[in-house]
């Protein structure tokens, strides 16, 4: 084997574990999409079982809970975009892709419409937006999981 063989070896190396690294935080987005998804299904069917305000004013800081996972999710995107960006242009369209898909602000306005209401102990309004925010997680998991499939 030459020196050049060795070397042509390393790289084909090196560009593997990039890629073991990129199908990694793939599979951890579409985890933490997941995880998401579940959160808000239980939140769901614990705001369905409400029958005081208050009970439904206490799924507020659940809510929350599934917020602050779903900005950490949009920064993995982000990352995940711009280190795709440098080995393989069309999955990095992708990951952006799945990181804008829901407006610039992502669901970032439906969580805070959801909040609100569970706040206000308004659980009408917030079975809506719960609703609206399941739906758009579940979305967003099954989305992953495909791309997750794809690679």
């Amino acid at each position: 084997m030459t020196q050049e063989d060795v070397l042509r070896s390393l790289e084909r190396t090196i560009e593997l574990l990039k890629q073991v690294k990129m199908e990694e935080k793939l599979e951890a987005a579409a985890e933490r999409a997941a995880e998401m998804a579940r959160r808000q299904l239980a939140l769901n069917d614990s705001l369905a079982r409400a029958q005081q305000p208050s009970q439904v004013k206490d799924l507020a800081r659940g809510e929350q809970g599934i917020e602050k996972l779903s900005q950490e999710q949009r920064a993995a995107l982000d990352s995940l975009a711009a280190e795709l960006r440098a080995m393989d242009e069309e999955a990095a369209r992708e990951a952006a892709r799945q990181r804008d898909k829901r407006g610039p602000q992502g669901i970032h306005p439906i969580f805070e419409k959801s909040i609100e209401s569970l706040e206000k102990g308004d659980r009408e309004e917030a079975k809506e937006s719960t609703r609206d925010l399941e739906h758009q997680l579940e979305e967003m998991r099954k989305e992953l999981e495909e791309g997750e499939g794809g690679r």
